[in-house]
C-alpha cells in the first residue's frame, strides 16, 4: 500500500476514527472520518483508487500503520460505506454494544434512520478493525451511499451526524 494514501494521526489514547476504505472504494468514508475525528480524537485514513483494486474486508485489513494506531488506542470507531443508492440510513454493529448503541440513539435523536444488523455487516468478528484497538470492541457504523451524498451536497445534515457520532464517542 502506498504510504500517500494514507492518513494516520495519534492524538487521543482513547477513540480513534477509521476510514479503512476511503477515496474511490467507499466515497466520502474519508472525509466522514476526518470531520468526526475533528482536532481531538486520532484518525487512520486509508485513500484508494477503486474498489476492486483496493477494498480489503475490515477482517483482513492488516495495513500496518493502522495497525500501530490500533495498538496505541482503546477503542476504535470505523466509519463505511454501504452500497444502497437509494435509501439514506445508518448501520451500527461491532463488539463496543454500549457505545454502538449511543451511536444510534445520538443518530435516532438527531432524525437519521439506523437500520437492524444485517449477517455480513455487523463488525463482531474479532479480527474485524474495529475490534482491534486494546479493548478488544469498536464500533463499525455503515452509511449508505444516498446518505454520504445527502451529506456531501447538505453541510447541515454533514454537521448534524457529524455531531451526534461525536456526543457519542468522545471520551467523557
Amino acid at each position: 500500500m502506498d504510504d500517500n494514501k494514507i492518513t494516520a494521526r495519534y492524538i487521543s489514547p482513547k477513540i480513534a476514527v477509521f476510514a479503512i476504505h476511503g477515496g474511490k472504494i467507499e466515497p466520502g468514508t474519508d472525509q466522514l472520518a476526518e470531520d468526526i475525528a475533528g482536532t481531538d480524537l486520532s484518525l487512520y485514513i486509508f485513500k484508494g483508487e477503486s474498489f476492486v483494486q483496493d477494498h480489503s474486508p475490515s477482517t483482513q485489513f492488516n495495513e500496518p500503520q493502522a495497525l500501530a494506531l490500533a495498538s496505541r488506542v482503546e477503542t476504535i470507531v470505523s466509519i463505511h460505506g454501504e452500497k444502497n443508492e437509494k435509501k439514506a440510513f445508518v448501520i451500527v454493529g461491532g463488539l463496543h454494544e454500549e457505545l454502538a448503541r449511543a451511536v444510534e440513539e445520538g443518530l435516532l435523536k438527531e432524525g437519521f434512520i439506523v437500520k437492524p444488523v444485517p449477517s455480513g455487516l455487523s463488525g463482531n468478528e474479532s479480527k474485524n478493525i474495529c475490534n482491534r484497538g486494546n479493548c478488544g470492541k469498536g464500533v463499525q457504523i455503515e452509511v449508505s451511499r444516498k446518505l454520504r451524498r445527502d451529506m456531501r451536497d447538505n453541510k447541515e445534515i454533514l454537521s448534524r451526524f457529524v455531531n451526534a457520532v461525536r456526543q457519542a464517542i468522545r471520551p467523557q
